[in-house]
């Protein structure tokens, strides 16, 4: 009984499904902070409502001038885009008060 049970754990564990978010929209707001951080808003459906309902990319963060790029050029074709995040909202870097916002772990342009 006991290894049945300790079976059923770890295989609950293991393969526990990611709690990841994707939200699909076009760029509505776009802020390239002076100090390197991008923020920005998706319009989507239904509206986020969570984590400031923005995203953001920290400056140290690896990948952040990519999806700046990605961001820029579908904010001015009007092309969707789609960004996953998971786990709690995070703080602007060097911010250490105020709001908080969706962690942008990776995104891409839909068309």
């Amino acid at each position: 009984m006991k290894k049945l049970l300790l079976l059923a754990i770890v295989l609950s564990v293991t393969s526990a499904p990611a709690l990841a978010e994707q939200f699909t929209g076009y760029v509505s707001i776009l802020e390239v902070w002076s100090n390197g951080n991008v923020a920005f808003s998706l319009t989507t459906s239904p509206a986020m409502s969570r984590c400031n309902n923005q995203f953001i990319l920290n400056k140290s963060y690896d990948g952040t001038k990519n999806q700046l790029a990605v961001l820029l050029a579908a904010k001015r074709t009007n092309t969707p885009v789609a960004v996953y995040t998971d786990g709690p909202c995070i703080a602007a870097e060097n911010y250490s008060a105020g709001n908080v916002y969706n962690w942008a772990q990776f995104l891409y342009a839909m068309d």
